[in-house]
């Protein structure tokens, strides 16, 4: 099972990509507090969303709004252009997200509403079918690759 739960501030406002008419990317860091032999350490994780949770942490979510996110953790690979070396960072792949805080068309941020939740748990359904309809696809794939 690969499941992340993780609760903090977002580092920056989100950083939206366009992709086309059915796809839209956000990347973003999360800052989550925890403790290291008694002192407290601040660790930055990266994350990534699509289509309407991208746009609705674009649209609601700043720079230090508290966030809760759920997913799953996954590993980009590259080859650095410098050097030329493999790279590799991990990051969540965010499943649902909650605002715990958010921007207000002042830019103020309160606390989480009722309306926000609602939008959130319709979301969320699409996000976990798109992730269920791909890990079938991935399913009947290795199915076939290995069907005798």
């Amino acid at each position: 099972m690969n499941l992340v739960i993780q609760s903090g501030r977002l580092v920056k406002d989100m950083e939206i990509k366009v992709i086309s008419d059915t796809l839209t990317i956000g990347n973003c860091s999360i800052a989550v507090d925890t403790y290291k032999k008694g002192e407290k350490v601040t660790i930055f994780i990266d994350f990534k969303c699509f289509n309407k949770t991208a746009n609705y942490l674009a649209q609601h979510g700043q720079k230090g709004a508290k966030l809760l996110i759920e997913g799953s953790l996954d590993q980009d690979s590259w080859e650095d252009r410098n050097s030329g070396g493999k790279r590799s960072k991990h990051l969540i792949i965010v499943n649902r997200a909650e605002l715990l805080t958010y921007k207000e068309d002042g830019g103020q941020q309160n606390q989480n509403n009722q309306n926000q939740n609602g939008y959130h748990q319709q979301n969320n359904q699409q996000n976990q079918q798109n992730n269920n309809n791909q890990q079938n696809n991935n399913n009947q794939q290795n199915n076939q690759q290995y069907d005798y």
